[in-house]
Order: structure tokens, then C-alpha cells, then sequence
């Protein structure tokens, strides 16, 4: 059976996509590090009223989100033999 176009469009896809989230987990790992490296947990509701677009944030709702960012890394697994990073790893078509 030949691999049809819908088909080659839909594995273009999950490649980018994988791509995509294995980027973001970088990022979010080091968010998480730079969240304790920089002291950031240590901030106040009026640290964070000097930051006009983010005046609605409590500390504890960044910290909330940095504890989601860190969630999602142990979800994916790092990238630990068999986990769905690695998984996700080996569809990408142009590893950078």
C-alpha cells in the first residue's frame, strides 16, 4: 500500500508537532531552573503590581504555573530510554 497524501500530511504534522513540544520542554525545564536560580518564589503581590500586564497574578498563581511547567516535563519523562520524549524524539524529520 502506497502512503497517500492525507497520510503524508498527517505524519508531516505529528513531526512538527513533536518538534514543537520537545522544544517547549527545554524550555520549560529551564524556566523551572531559572524560577529558583533567580529567587522568583520569593516575590510579593506588590513585586508583581509593578508588572502592568501581569497586575491580576498572584505569587501563588506563578508558582502554580511554574509547578504546571514542571509537571509536563516529568510527564513527558526527559529524555530517559522509553519515555515520550524519546518517542516523540524519533519522528522529528530535521532534528536541529
Amino acid at each position: 500500500m502506497a502512503i497517500n497524501k492525507i497520510q503524508t500530511n498527517i505524519i508531516d504534522r505529528m513531526s512538527d508537532l513533536a518538534l514543537q513540544q520537545l522544544r517547549l520542554m527545554e524550555d520549560y525545564t529551564n524556566i523551572v531552573q531559572m524560577y529558583a536560580a533567580e529567587g522568583i518564589a520569593q516575590l510579593t503581590v506588590e513585586d508583581m503590581q509593578t508588572l502592568p500586564e501581569l497586575t491580576h497574578v498572584t505569587p501563588t498563581e506563578l508558582t502554580g504555573a511554574k509547578n504546571a511547567m514542571d509537571s509536563l516535563v516529568t510527564a513527558l519523562g526527559g529524555y530517559a530510554v522509553g519515555s515520550a520524549a524519546t518517542r516523540l524524539s524519533k519522528i522529528v524529520k530535521n532534528l536541529p
